[in-house]
Formats: structure tokens, sequence, C-alpha cells
């Protein structure tokens, strides 16, 4: 099991780097197929991976399991059974990181950010309560890592979920908070001597045990937000976060950036601070419109506009996080079993690569719909060619072939839900 799934984001971590194999058509199962394995499907568990991130990209509507299963004519028993056994995410995403790492520039972004989701059921196991910013949700939590190259694409490197203490000490795990599940996905970044690093979060992950991984890499830098009450120290006077920026708003000055697609217009203003349990750092406070921020630089140097850049950019890992749960069904798992429902993360998050790579110019909601589109073209192709083998009414037979002809192929026909 360990070594299969090792080679298939093996050989899917070449392909990224391939894009002949993007203009390949049909999408279809055999299209996964070659670009994960390099061959047909051969035995069960390939036919049931390639089957299942086959699903979660066709699939619009309710995805379960049970979905999978239909498609391979099997028992939804087959599916689970399956996705209960230990894929070592921690090893495949050593794999596909250093890969991409490679192929990163002198210069990469990677955004950590965490991200809840709710679910409820008495046998599921390690729920609990979480503070959102709409109130309580009581779900499962994860913490990811996207790492962003300076060609502009991105690549998801890192996906860890928080185990909650009851569940730690009744399955004999270590228990770890997000900021150290955060350090323990730093610890495997492995970067080339030559790549400058810069890594971004919010002020929930500037903690000093995360700052002190950071400097302990001389080509690394760590930009973050800061809460208000955190204590700034500028040339021996000491403050909260709050008040130092209401106190340098005279002294903004405009600065326009473009990132993500448009432009920003900022008014920021830096100085070199001492922060309360990080140390040496650059502080910039950035107003936009209505909205004061406080952002931290700290590490190998970066300038004001290098600090605010990096922020804006972590924007991104809120559209993947979207992307995920909106067209990729990342919360669609029923399963009771903690390495079942990461197995069920680590097939979405396969199934997001593919798209991007197969259609690198369009957003995932647009690629899905393409390779929908694309997908129901063949199942009509191949309908036909069944056809030529009817040999009942050739009246019947011809009304069929000009109803498949009139059909359009955004017309659910092979998936439902």
């Amino acid at each position: 099991m360990v070594s299969l799934v090792s080679v298939i984001v093996l050989c899917f971590a070449n392909t990224l780097f391939n894009k002949e194999i993007a203009i390949i058509q049909p999408f279809s199962t055999a299209l996964i197929a070659k670009i994960l394995l390099r061959h047909r499907t051969k035995t069960v568990l390939e036919n049931i991976i390639v089957t299942y991130v086959w699903t979660l990209i066709i699939c619009w509507g309710h995805f379960s399991a049970s979905l999978v299963a239909g498609h391979l004519k099997r028992h939804k028993s087959n599916v689970t059974r399956i996705l209960k056994k230990d894929f070592r995410l921690h090893t495949l995403w050593h794999i596909l990181t250093k890969k991409v790492l490679e192929n990163s520039g002198k210069k990469a972004w990677l955004i950590i950010d965490s991200t809840i989701k709710g679910k409820r059921g008495k046998k599921l196991c390690n729920l609990q309560k979480f503070k959102t910013a709409h109130g309580y949700t009581v779900g499962h939590c994860f913490v990811f890592a996207l790492l962003v190259c300076e060609d502009g694409s991105e690549h998801i490197v890192a996906v860890k979920p928080y185990v909650t203490k009851k569940f730690s000490q009744r399955t004999k795990r270590e228990f770890k908070t997000q900021n150290q599940l955060a350090v323990e996905i730093l610890q495997e970044i492995q970067t080339p001597l030559t790549t400058h690093l810069i890594v971004v979060a919010d002020s929930a992950f500037l903690a000093d045990f995360v700052v002190d991984e950071i400097r302990r890499h001389p080509q690394w830098s760590f930009v973050s937000s800061l809460d208000s009450n955190r204590k700034i120290t500028v040339k021996g006077y000491t403050s909260h976060a709050r008040s130092f920026g209401s106190r340098h708003l005279p002294d903004l000055r405009p600065m326009s950036i473009s990132c993500n697609g448009r432009k920003h217009a900022l008014y920021t203003m830096s100085a070199n601070a001492e922060l309360s349990k990080v140390g040496e750092s650059t502080v910039v406070v950035s107003r936009r419109g209505r909205q004061t921020l406080l952002l931290a630089g700290v590490g190998k140097e970066l300038s004001s506009r290098e600090i605010c850049y990096t922020y804006l950019l972590r924007w991104r890992i809120e559209v993947l996080f979207k992307e995920l749960k909106q067209y990729l069904h990342f919360g669609s798992y029923r399963f009771r079993e903690l390495e079942a429902y990461m197995n069920h993360i680590l097939l979405v998050i396969l199934a997001h690569a593919m798209l991007k790579h197969l259609y690198p110019d369009h957003t995932v909601a647009e690629a899905k719909k393409l390779a929908y589109e694309s997908s129901q073209k063949e199942f009509l192709h191949e309908l036909r060619y069944d056809l030529t083998k009817f040999r009942g009414n050739k009246i019947v037979k011809n009304k069929i072939l000009q109803a498949i002809s009139a059909t359009p192929s955004s017309l659910p026909l092979r998936v439902a839900g």
C-alpha cells in the first residue's frame, strides 16, 4: 500500500513539469491512470484510487464513497476498507515537496494556515469545538502549507490534522498544537541553499518557537500580522500594536502593489522594532481604505514593499480552501477513522493538483467544468460505439443516435447528484 501510493505521488510530481501530458483528451479514468501510474490500472487498489480522484473531479452534486463504488460496480465496503489503511501522508508530501522545490526558482513563498470543516456525529472521532469568525463550529481542523513559486504556480506541499488532547490520549498519540504542527511542516521543508523562502501566516502562528525555526535558516524570512495587544518596542519606547499603529498614521506614505492579478493602493510606514517573545523584526503599518493592519518581518531582511506583497499573497490559501470545499468535496466524508478521512483529503488534493496541471490557464471551477464536459463527450462517444453493435430495431437505433447528437455535453449523463 505505502509503496504504491508513494509511486503514484512520485509519478505525479514528475508529470507536473511535463506540459505535453496536459493536452491529452478526453478527460477519463484512463487519462488519470496515465498521469498517476504511467500505465493502465492493473489492481483493485489502483482502480479505486484512480476512480476516486476521477469522481471527485466529475461530480457536481453529492459525493460519497458509495458513488465511487457505483462507478466501480463494487460494494461500498471495498472502497472504505482501502481508505482505512495508512497511506503515510508525510512521506508522500516529502517526495512531492522536494520535486516542486527543485523547480521553484530563487524565491518562493510558503503560506501556512488552518481550516475547519464542520462535522457532527456521535460515532465520528477527533471532534472539537473551534472558535471561528462566525461563532463556534464543531468539526475537524487541518493545517495546510501552500507553496507559491516565482512563476506564479502554486502547490499544496503539506497537510496535517489537528488531533485533540482527548483523542491523542485515547490513541496514544503525541498531542500537538496548531503552531507545533506548523513547526513540524517547516522542519520537513527541504529548500535548496540558493532559494529565499518567505513563510507567511496570520497572527495566530506568530509564536516564539515558530520564529526560532525560521531563524535556523539564513535564507528564510517570516511575515505575519500582529495582534492588537502585541507589545512593540522602538527606540526604548514600548506600546501595544494598536496604539503604535494609531500614533504613526500621519507618517504613512502611498504605495502601489500588484498582487493576485490586481493593483492594491496602500499607505505604509516601517520601523525596526523589538517584538515581545519574538525579538528583532521589521514592523510595517499598512492602511488600505479604512482598515489598518500591522505586519512583522522576521529572519532574512525584507523591505516594507516585500512584506506587504507577501501578506497580500496569503489570500491565495483562502481561495484554495474555497476551491477544495466548494468544488472538490473536501468535507464530503463520513469515515469514523482518522486515517480514512485523511486519505480522502489526500485524494482531494491530488484531484486539485491534477486540475491545475491539466488546465493551468483556468480557475478550478472552470477546469472542473471543462473536465466534466470532456468526460461526457467521451461517454457519448462510447455510447455511439456500443450502438454500432446494436442488432435491434433500426428505427429505434437511429432515434437514439439522433438524440445523442443533439445532447449538449453539459447535460449530466454519467454522474448523478
